[in-house]
């Protein structure tokens, strides 16, 4: 390599690596021992006041600018001026010490003295220049390798803050849940309280409906039919609930809890609304989680948004109808996106149904038609209304015979008993 390609390597270096910037930091001065490389920033008209604060511990004097000024232009001088300052009787008595720099303050002033003693203190200052540049890289690698495993560390505790803060929230809204499903237990508990209190005409109307309660629980155990049978009926159901697992789900008037239990045997945690203390009593003789309330006001206390699916089987029949909408709203409001409304109710198009089953029930207000709770749904905004006939009578209740009458004959009378509306948000 040339002389000539030699000195543009290093300016390029030089440059490359901002050697000389303005911007380089302020020294900490409480130091007292520094190395010549702490200063190899400096650009040649900042160098001496520096140097002058960080070895004599004073600022530099005009005396001191019209010694050193003119050595400053090359790196090899400055080092040269380190050395002077620190072997000088002012800087000794203050104490600082500066490493690196004897030999090159010797190479200095022997350069001086030879003839032609420009281009020699020029070599001897790239000579420097290239030692000086090499460690600076090598510690700039390091230090970089530092502040990136640094970094890491620091990325691997915020992922792991993150999780930690992620699992508190998780937490968290299970208990604003709890909360709320307790403050409406509350609630109910409290009117009940109340009513106890009143007058002994309103306790013995508060007695005569524990009484109906009772009655009615022993009607649907004679009535509806064994445990056993309504569970094969509605594990139908489980499917419509696969996107939903993991959300909140609760049955509405879940009665003797079949449906409870049945959910719960699948992995589905989910809370039974009814507002009947016999059916409550019942559920919680098994275990089962479930709060005594009315079905409409529980549903109006939830956060909008909240629920993952709402299930009312054989409730809405038992309503009036500005109830039966605002229930069917309300359930829709709490219900996430993507949320699953399931309703079943006995379906009068079977003609046996609408004209005499239906009428067992003492409770039963009037039937509902499939295209009537379809358009509640849809007019409450689901986006997806389903409709589905279910249980229809066995096939040796049917008429015998072949041809269009015997089936007409058949569908209408021995048809799907039941008929669901599901709805999706």
């Amino acid at each position: 390599m040339s002389f000539a390609e030699l000195k543009a390597r290093i300016a390029e270096e030089a440059k490359r690596l901002r050697f000389e910037e303005e911007a380089w930091p302020a020294l900490e001065f409480e130091a007292r021992t520094w190395h010549r490389r702490d200063f190899v920033g400096f650009s040649p008209q900042r160098f001496l006041p520096e140097a002058y604060r960080a070895v004599l511990g004073r600022e530099v004097d005009p005396d001191g600018l019209a010694a050193y000024g003119p050595m400053c232009v090359l790196w090899l001088g400055r080092v040269a001026v380190l050395g002077h300052l620190a072997q000088s009787a002012e800087g000794k008595l203050a104490g600082a010490k500066v490493r690196g720099v004897r030999f090159w303050r010797l190479v200095h002033m022997g350069c001086r003295r030879l003839p032609g003693a420009n281009l020699w203190l020029r070599l001897a200052d790239w000579a420097l220049r290239l030692v000086d540049l090499a460690a600076f890289q090598e510690e700039a690698i390091a230090q970089n390798a530092r502040l990136q495993a640094r970094l890491a560390e620091h990325e691997q505790n915020l992922a792991g803050l993150q999780a930690r803060l992620a699992e508190q929230n998780q937490a968290l809204g299970r208990l604003e849940r709890a909360g709320s499903l307790l403050q409406t237990g509350l609630a109910q508990t409290e009117r009940r309280l109340a009513a106890l209190l009143e007058a002994p005409e309103a306790r013995a109307a508060v007695s005569s409906q524990e009484a109906l309660d009772r009655f009615y629980l022993a009607f649907e155990d004679a009535c509806r039919g064994q445990e056993a049978e309504i569970r094969a009926k509605l594990e139908g159901y489980l499917p419509w609930l696969t996107p939903v697992r993991g959300e909140t789900l609760v049955d509405l008037g879940c009665g003797r809890g079949e449906w409870l239990k049945l959910l719960g045997e699948h992995g589905l945690a989910a809370l039974g609304v009814d507002n009947s203390p016999a059916m409550v009593a019942h559920c919680l003789n098994q275990k089962l989680n479930v709060v005594a309330a009315d079905a409409l006001a529980w549903l109006k206390a939830q956060a909008e948004n909240s629920l993952g699916a709402v299930t009312a089987f054989h409730l809405l029949e038992h309503l009036p109808f500005a109830e039966l909408l605002a229930l069917v709203q309300a359930a829709y409001r709490a219900l996430k996106t993507g949320g699953v409304a399931i309703f079943e109710t006995p379906n009068p198009e079977n003609v046996l149904v609408g004209s005499h089953t239906f009428y067992h029930d003492p409770t039963h207000r009037h039937p509902l038609t499939p295209t009537l709770l379809e358009f509640v749904l849809r007019y409450a905004g689901f986006a997806k209304v389903e409709i589905l006939r279910l249980n229809p009578y066995p096939p040796e209740a049917y008429v015998p015979g072949d041809g269009t009458l015997v089936e007409r004959v058949n569908g209408h009378f021995y048809g799907p008993q039941d008929f669901a509306a599901i709805g999706i948000k």
